[in-house]
């Protein structure tokens, strides 16, 4: 008998499972906001990205006002991955804007848009400079992008974006 309560909770957990499952890959009642598919497409390219600045920021830190970019292979690795990972993330921001019905979540996606283009601008600056051998060049970048972003008015707009478009768990 024991056997069979802990087989019925079992059910019930994979039911209830099921459920939920079932409700986060159909569509969205509301037809204006971010799928799952697209939420979860954001957070890879968001992390990738966020991870890559980090190095990139780090690596500019380190560099002498002029080095030979010819010496450092790892720079010049990382540098193409970052220009890769934010084509990637640009055109998955793109795609996910294009996709979105007029309503709050696309109101909030398009200013958020606006802001990553920004803060890419500036990336690409660094990486140009960083590619150039140019280590004044790339952190005079880089205080450009720190200031960029932990201004009031992004920071706004970032939350503004997570909270509207539900991406607070992400």
């Amino acid at each position: 008998m024991q056997s069979l309560r802990r087989s019925g909770a079992h059910a019930g957990f994979i039911a209830a499972g099921l459920l939920a499952l079932t409700a986060c890959q159909s569509p969205s009642a509301d037809s204006t906001a971010m799928s799952l598919q697209q939420k979860e497409l954001l957070a890879y390219n968001e992390g990738a990205i966020t991870a890559l600045e980090g190095h990139l920021l780090k690596g500019i830190a380190l560099a002498p006002e002029r080095f030979d970019p010819e010496d450092d292979h790892d720079h010049e690795a990382l540098i193409q991955q970052i220009r890769a990972t934010a084509t990637r993330y640009t055109d998955a921001l793109q795609s996910i804007q294009a996709s979105l019905q007029d309503g709050p979540c696309k109101s909030a996606q398009a200013r958020y848009l606006v802001l990553e283009q920004q803060e890419l601008g500036v990336i690409n600056a660094m990486l140009d400079a960083f590619s150039d051998g140019d280590g004044t060049g790339a952190k005079a970048a880089a205080q450009s992008y720190k200031d960029l972003t932990s201004s009031a008015e992004n920071q706004a707009i970032a939350q503004t974006y997570r909270e509207t478009c539900g991406l607070s768990g992400f």
